[in-house]
């Protein structure tokens, strides 16, 4: 139960004094609150942080760190000296099979835009603004053909436009031109 003095320091009944388990001092809260400890320092303290010792290999100089960080070295510097001249072990190159496919880039009035915007830059005759998108109608991204490009107002608009294609499937469907076999949407193979 809080004293007088707390209830004149706090103004409420409904603070919660409580002990802290690390270093025995009284302490208010709220009741809900799951506070355990006065302070972050006396939570930190039963958890244990563990050092310990390492040799930096670059000067050979003594320094005590976390043992779960994998640092090696006692200072950035050291660390810089010591791999000059090493070669790196990065990632593996991985295959030509995996690669993601990226949009050509061209160079327009000191600026790097993509093919596809900047041919439709020319068919128009103005600088497309960034909220509008091209789109490629046969959904081809690397036929850059001009007659292949629609220019979309917006985001909006374009994925309207992609989510027409849905209707179109629902309406093939049903007139039994294409079939759903084995996850995927397939023409009929005779069509009458």
């Amino acid at each position: 139960m809080p004293t007088k003095e707390s209830v004149a320091k706090y103004g409420s009944y409904k603070n919660d004094q409580r002990v802290c388990p690390s270093c025995k001092k009284t302490f208010f809260t709220q009741k809900w609150n799951k506070q355990k400890f006065c302070s972050i320092k006396c939570g930190l303290k039963p958890r244990h942080v563990f050092y310990e010792s390492r040799k930096c290999p670059q000067c050979r100089v003594i320094f005590q760190i976390e043992k779960w960080k994998k640092k090696k070295f006692c200072s950035f510097e050291c660390g810089i000296e010591f791999n000059r001249g090493k070669k790196k072990k990065g990632r593996k190159k991985s295959s030509n099979k995996f690669k993601k496919w990226r949009p050509q880039l061209v160079t327009s009035k000191g600026r790097r835009i993509y093919i596809h915007r900047y041919l439709i830059e020319q068919k128009i005759g103005r600088q497309l603004s960034s909220n509008e998108t091209v789109h490629h109608i046969d959904l081809n991204k690397e036929n850059n053909n001009i007659e292949n490009l629609w220019l979309y107002k917006n985001e909006s608009d374009h994925i309207k436009g992609h989510h027409s294609i849905e209707k179109l499937i629902v309406s093939l469907l049903q007139k039994d031109i294409i079939e759903f076999i084995n996850g995927s949407y397939l023409l009929k193979r005779a069509i009458t």
